[in-house]
């Protein structure tokens, strides 16, 4: 049974295509060498040739970040100001 197969890769965040039969050729050299732990094959792996960086939007804004408020300044810190107006 070998260390790791195509599965085992794209769980570790390596996308499908020809780079995975590299890092199966890898993974099948390492065994080769002696290593039986499928988990201490990967961390190997990992720093020969790193996965990519997952890219993508964000589901939620980023937690500093706020709307605009619709007034500049609150009413009750310029007493003689009339309300504050909504642009709609």
């Amino acid at each position: 049974m070998p260390l790791s197969d195509e599965h085992d890769l794209i769980a570790a965040g390596y996308p499908a295509g020809p780079r995975l039969q590299e890092l199966l050729k890898k993974s099948t050299a390492l065994e080769a060498r002696g290593i039986t732990d499928p988990a201490y094959a990967l961390k190997l792996l990992k720093r020969e040739a790193a996965p990519p960086p997952k890219q993508g939007l964000r589901d939620k804004p980023a937690p500093l970040s706020r709307p605009e408020p619709s007034c500049p300044m609150p009413a009750r810190l310029i007493p003689e100001s009339p309300p504050c107006r909504s642009a709609a």
